[in-house]
This record gives structure tokens, sequence and C-alpha cells, in this order.
């Protein structure tokens, strides 16, 4: 009782450091508008790799606070996706500029925004993984399907997909020398909820008797969060470096 108390404490506070992290990027997202800081490629990662982690720990009967802490990121990734695409597409935003255009055609100002956000490979590649993973939860309950060992599999793969996330953003600021768009604190954020998450998986295991099976069983949910905290503690040291010069 006392590990699921303290197992709950710890996912609290880990979603505290990514709320943080959350307003904190939304908001320089905002100032910096079309200057979008984010990769998009790392906010696709993220965005399948909390509904993965959702999935996975549906289909392996994983502990109920890691439901809890994906379905917290997805609504975010979500924002942030939503976000992404309006500052990509800032300028069609402006509808003075299309005035001429608008004149001399049928076409509205609807339909020109969502022609070409239909038409960028961002959308694209977002609009196959969502039907890819809806089309994959119908067949799994359509056909009798082993659920833990597609828990298994949706584990490692959001495992790779986090760990990969991280370096298009090592590149892009290995690439443009400088991560001054780019808050120290909001890694240092991501760094503390995921040790958080890990503190809320682990400290279970003081209710548990069969300790290492519950080890192997979340072993996804447990490598995961201490690879990308390495790989967050290299973008700090990005920053440490870059900010000096």
């Amino acid at each position: 009782m006392l590990g699921i108390i303290l197992s709950w404490i710890f996912a609290s506070l880990s979603n505290i450091c990514w709320l943080y992290v959350y307003i904190s990027q939304l908001k320089e997202n905002y100032i910096n508008k079309s200057d979008f800081n984010l990769n998009f490629y790392f906010i696709l990662c993220w965005f399948i790799s909390d509904t993965l982690s959702n999935y996975s720990a549906y289909y392996k009967e994983a502990p109920i606070i890691i439901i809890y802490i994906s379905s917290f990121n997805v609504i975010f990734d979500m924002i942030f996706i939503c976000q992404y695409f309006y500052y990509k597409f800032y300028e069609l935003f402006n509808f003075d500029n299309y005035e001429p255009l608008l004149q001399n055609s049928n076409t509205n100002e609807t339909q020109i925004i969502f022609k070409n956000i239909f038409k960028s490979i961002e959308f694209q590649l977002l609009l196959v993984y969502i039907i890819f993973i809806i089309s994959m939860d119908l067949l799994i309950s359509i056909i009798s399907i082993n659920k833990n060992i597609i828990g298994q599999i949706y584990g490692w793969i959001l495992c790779t997909l986090l760990v990969l996330a991280r370096l298009p953003q090592i590149i892009f600021h290995y690439k443009q020398k400088t991560v001054k768009k780019s808050s120290l604190f909001i890694f240092i954020g991501i760094i503390c909820g995921n040790l958080f998450l890990l503190a809320s998986i682990l400290i279970i295991l003081i209710d548990n008797n069969n300790k290492l099976e519950y080890i192997i069983k979340n072993i996804q949910f447990i490598i995961t969060p201490i690879i990308t905290t390495l790989l967050d503690f290299i973008i700090i040291y990005q920053y440490y470096c870059y900010i000096t010069f």
C-alpha cells in the first residue's frame, strides 16, 4: 500500500515537471511564432511514444500509473502538434496576403489553409500513424492475439523512438551551433520528469513480493527514462558549449 501511495506522489511530481516543460515551451513557441523552435520529428516521436506507452501498458496490464502519466503527455503532445502546424503555415493565416487569389477564384481561406496542411509531409506522417494505431487496436480486438506480446513490442518501439527522438534535436543544435532558443530549465524539467516517472514505477516494488517478475514485465518503462535522461544531459552539455560562444 505504501508503494502505491508513493508511486502516485512521484507520478504527480513527474506531471508537475512536465507541465512546466510544456507551458514553458508553448510560451516560447508563441513568442517565436513561425520561427518554431522544436523539430517536428522530435514532437512526433513524443506523440507516438506516449500513445504507444498507453497501449503497451494497457495490453501488458502494467501499473495504471503509466497510463496516467502517458495520457497527460498525449494531451500536450496534441497541443504541440496543432501549434506546430499553425506556425508552420503562419503566413497562410494572414488572409490579406491572399486577397488577390481569393478575388479571382472560388477558393476560400479555409480551403487554402487545409490544402497546404494536408499536402505537408508532416501531416501525412501523422495521419498514417493514427490510422495504423487505430487499425491495429481494432485488429487485436477482432482477432485472437496475445495482447501481452503486442504490449511488449509496443514497449520496445516506444523505447527506441524516445531514444531516437533526441537525435534530431541534438543534430539540430549541432548544425545551428546554438541553443539560445532552447531553455536550459526546460531540459532540466524533462530530466526531473523522467526521473520521477522512473521512481513512480520502481517504488511499487515495496509492495511487490515477486520483484524480479515485476521488473522484467516493465523493463521497457524502466530502461527508457534512464537512456533518455543520459541523452538529455548531452543536450544540456550542448547548451553549455554553444551558449559560451
